[in-house]
C-alpha cells in the first residue's frame, strides 16, 4: 500500500513510500505564515502542494496527525489559536482533496505515533527523539517536520502492512548496525 503521510504543523513535512520499501521518500515545504489572521496564501499553497504530491505520487492511502484539541483551559501541548486554525485548515483541505482524488484519509494522535516510532508517546524532547530515530534508520530528513511526516509514514505502513515493522527494526535489518 502506498502512503502519503503528511505533517499539518506550522512547517510541513511530506513522506511517501520510496524506492526503497522501508525508506520513504522525504519532501520539506515551507508555507508561508498566516498574517493579520490572512490564512488564504497558506491554504492555497498548502493545497496546490497536496494536489501535485497526490497526482505524482498516487498513493492509497493519505494520512496526517490529528490536530491537537481544546480542552477547558486551551490547546493541549504547544498549540496556540493561530497554530491550531491553520492545522485544522488544512485537515479539512487534505480530506477535501483526498475526496476529490476518492482516496481514503486517515488521521492519528501524535502520541500513538510516536510511542509507536520512538517507543515513547510523550519523550521529553519529541523532535529530537523523532529526528534521531529516523537517522537511526538510514533516513536523513531535512526538518523535524519531514521527521515528523517519516514517522507518521511508518506508522500507518506497520498498520497496513505487518512484515514493514520488523523490516525497519534494527535486530531485523541485514544491513550494518544502526547507531
Amino acid at each position: 500500500m502506498k502512503i502519503l503521510a503528511i505533517d499539518i504543523g506550522g512547517g510541513t513535512g511530506i513522506a511517501v513510500d520510496g524506492p526503497e520499501h522501508y525508506k520513504p521518500l522525504l519532501i520539506a515545504v515551507r508555507l508561508p505564515p498566516a498574517r493579520d489572521g490572512e490564512y488564504g496564501p497558506g491554504a492555497l499553497k498548502f493545497w496546490n502542494v497536496l494536489l501535485a504530491a497526490i497526482e505524482e505520487h498516487r498513493p492509497d492511502l493519505i494520512a496526517y496527525e490529528r490536530v491537537a484539541r481544546q480542552d477547558g483551559e486551551g490547546w493541549r501541548g504547544k498549540t496556540n489559536d493561530n497554530a491550531a486554525r491553520q492545522q485544522y485548515g488544512r485537515s479539512y483541505v487534505l480530506e477535501m482533496a483526498a475526496a476529490k482524488f476518492g482516496i481514503p484519509c486517515e488521521d492519528a494522535a501524535v502520541s500513538t505515533i510516536r510511542k509507536h516510532f520512538v517507543g515513547h508517546g510523550r519523550p521529553k524532547d519529541a523532535k529530537r527523539a523523532v529526528s534521531t530515530r529516523c537517522r537511526q534508520l538510514g533516513w536523513r530528513p531535512p526538518d523535524h517536520n519531514c521527521a515528523d511526516a517519516a514517522a507518521l509514514w511508518s506508522y500507518f505502513k506497520s498498520e497496513y502492512e505487518p512484515a514493514f515493522g520488523a523490516q525497519v527494526t534494527p535486530l531485523m535489518r541485514h544491513e550494518e548496525r544502526l547507531s
